[in-house]
């Protein structure tokens, strides 16, 4: 059968084409109800960047040391604009020949990761096995690469929906078939919210790649002959941010809960600093 197409053996239910999992009758069923309500959710959150909505929201970039705990630098922008997806992918195509980690000669590498319209492709599908979960609120699916893309840069991960509800919650990803460094560095996390017609936004997100050096003997210097010594994580850089408002016109359709910061400014001896003004640093908002 082409790929995507489900055919039925015995007791067991298998993804057709090139797809190399094998489900149990009854979890196939399970594990396919749930993913179509799932891909017509991401539908819904593909036909709300249609609509051109306009957002706030608040952008950053940082560089964290190289276990990804602490951050190093961090740049922060509020910005507002017509609605629409954090990043864009490449096409599937692209990624089902190259993946979603690729190299340069010069060995500066590209992270690619997957946009609504990739997620709900029927190559995506063909080119990963899916499992149900599920958590006491939410259901989901985790979906990993079959064994014939062993040997591309893939990825892996978990899309999340409220088990009451059915709303698209999160999704979890991370990059394998690539280095150690990579594998355990390397990913991204996205939330969604339902607005009150049934669209769907990308609330918050971040998408993590380490920089990955080469460490080379006899001296260091890149000439052929060397013996390399390892790689090494320089540091991991982030880039993400979270939606504050959404609007149509004049009516607001969505807005993220207001954040509060709590404290006191105390000088050298621990004394409180009457009428001290703090701001938060990056978002060169006084308070």
């Amino acid at each position: 059968g082409s790929a995507g197409a489900i055919s039925v053996t015995g007791d067991t239910v298998r993804v057709a084409g090139r797809r190399e999992c094998q489900l149990r009758r009854a979890a196939a069923t399970a594990t396919f109800a749930v993913w179509e309500q799932i891909r017509t959710a991401l539908v819904a959150a593909q036909v709300t960047v249609d609509r051109r909505l306009i957002t706030s929201f608040v952008g950053y970039e940082r560089a964290l040391d190289n276990r990804g705990e602490r951050v190093m630098r961090q740049a922060t922008s509020l910005r507002s604009g017509v609605a629409g997806v954090p990043w864009r992918s490449i096409p599937i195509d692209s990624l089902t020949a190259v993946g979603y980690a690729v190299t340069e000669p010069n060995g500066v590498t590209t992270y690619f990761a997957p946009d609504l319209s990739v997620l709900v492709s029927d190559r995506f599908i063909a080119e990963h096995c899916l499992r149900l979960v599920a958590e006491d609120q939410r259901i989901g699916i985790a979906f990993d690469p079959t064994r014939n893309r062993r040997n591309v840069p893939e990825i892996e991960g978990t899309i999340w929906i409220d088990r009451v509800s059915k709303a698209l919650r999160s999704l979890d990803f991370k990059y394998v078939n690539v280095s150690r460094h990579e594998e355990t560095l390397g990913g991204g996390h996205v939330e969604f919210a339902r607005l009150p017609d049934g669209g769907g936004l990308v609330t918050r997100w971040k998408i993590r790649v380490p920089e990955v050096l080469t460490r080379y003997g006899a001296g260091g210097a890149l000439r052929e002959g060397n013996q390399v010594a390892g790689r090494v994580v320089r540091e991991v850089h982030e880039t993400g941010g979270l939606l504050s408002l959404v609007r149509s016109g004049s009516d607001t359709l969505w807005s993220n809960p207001a954040l509060f910061i709590a404290g006191s400014v105390v000088d050298s001896m621990g004394r409180a600093v009457p009428g001290a003004r703090v701001s938060l640093r990056g978002s060169g908002v006084p308070t």
